[in-house]
């Protein structure tokens, strides 16, 4: 008895001292990366949180503050009210982890058909007078070639690029880089050279949309500050 009641004490000591971690919300962009006519207006309803209306190609809403946990998404067609017309993406139950930075992107697949992505953004912090790039593949185009070049400053290169799928790398911050898309199998470029100036301790993402096809095809830019 008395070497059970030395173990409950025990317990109870190491619960009182171990402090009990609060959640941190995640922080998520929402962005319209599917071209059409007057820039495609859809609302964004986040099951629980709210209406994002009139939503329009190019645009990026947010960040948002939401407590961890998984929401149901939906994309829709503008209705009689906010969020009540027809679902055009979803409804997707996407998961945002604690203290998270994602992004979510209303894109097309590689085919020209209708999805929504998620990302999760490196925020970790940089070395001084650096800055982040990320590229993004979610436009209607197969495989993809990015180059990064800042003239005699150096460039780098991936190859093989899929919708989807993204690059990013560390780089010095202050001058201006071009980002260039070639198509893998032609080596065509694509898309670019696209001039982007990166500031210290920032995250420049950048998202390849639309469609080649269609003349379509251009680069929607967000900006996140690490400071």
């Amino acid at each position: 008895m008395f070497k059970k009641t030395l173990l409950v004490i025990a317990i109870l000591a190491t619960a009182t001292l171990t402090p009990i971690t609060a959640q941190e919300n995640a922080d998520v962009s929402i962005i319209h990366g599917i071209p059409g006519e007057n820039g495609l207006p859809v609302d964004v309803e986040v099951l629980g949180v709210g209406c994002i209306e009139d939503f329009t190609f190019g645009t990026v809403a947010g960040p948002l503050s939401l407590p961890p946990a998984t929401y149901t998404v939906s994309i829709k067609l503008p209705g009689m009210t906010p969020c009540g017309g027809t679902t055009a993406i979803g409804p997707a139950d996407i998961e945002f982890l604690d203290g998270e930075n994602a992004s979510v992107i209303a894109h097309l697949t590689e085919t020209g058909e209708l999805t929504a992505s998620k990302f999760t953004n490196d925020v970790s912090p940089t070395f001084l007078a650096q800055s982040r790039l990320i590229a993004r593949h979610t436009a209607a185009a197969g495989a993809v070639d990015i180059t990064l070049d800042r003239g005699r400053g150096g460039s780098v290169s991936v190859s093989n690029v899929q919708n989807t799928q993204g690059v990013g790398y560390d780089v010095g911050s202050g001058r201006r880089w071009n980002v260039t898309l070639f198509d893998n199998a032609s080596g065509d470029p694509v898309l670019g050279p696209a001039p982007v100036t990166l500031r210290a301790s920032t995250v420049t993402i950048l998202y390849a949309v639309g469609d080649p096809a269609s003349d379509t095809f251009t680069v929607i830019a967000d900006s996140i500050n690490l400071r």
